[in-house]
């Protein structure tokens, strides 16, 4: 158990911003390897026909972000679950860090393969950290009600309007 909280600790304690520095390894590796670090989020009303490259969420759909701790959790069941690293910490301030339950932790059926070696972390690692090359979200919006069908623009009519009243 020692060692697993160590290993959990110099994980944990990597992901923090150290005394005089202006970054975390986390925001680091979001400004290097995220070509879009912004937080993207779609609402969509409708009928979700595709969705690639983006998480689902209730009623909305959202880019996730290319970063260490995105990496690390996404390794969930590769070499060992649960993956205590991942299930006792999360980003952010240690003010904010939740307690980990231990009573769920340790109800939760464990499994466990051949253990990598420390090239095959890596290279999980830097593969993990590769962007979606494409992000598609198509979808079907709701039909419109038919009190709001009598009050809708015609656009067309509209469009030729607006064609007509121009000067030659």
């Amino acid at each position: 158990v020692a060692r697993v909280e160590d290993a959990a600790d110099e994980v944990a304690f990597a992901l923090m911003v150290d005394d005089g520095e202006a970054f975390s390894l986390n925001e680091l590796t979001r400004l290097v390897y995220d070509p879009f670090p912004a937080r993207l989020t779609i609402a969509v009303e409708g009928q979700v026909l595709e969705a690639v490259g983006f998480l689902a969420g209730a009623d909305f759909f959202e880019r996730p972000p290319v970063d260490a701790w995105n990496v690390l959790r996404s390794l969930e069941g590769r070499w060992i679950s649960p993956d205590l690293v991942t299930a006792a910490a999360t980003p952010g301030p240690d003010d904010v860090q939740p307690d980990p339950d231990v009573l769920v932790l340790a109800s939760i059926p464990r499994r466990y393969f051949t253990p990598p070696d420390a090239a095959e972390v890596e290279s999980a690692i830097v593969a993990g950290l590769v962007p979606e090359e494409m992000l598609r979200l198509v979808w079907r919006p709701p039909p419109a009600a038919e009190a709001n069908a009598e009050e809708s623009v015609d656009w067309l009519t509209v469009m030729a309007n607006a064609e007509t009243s121009v000067p030659d």
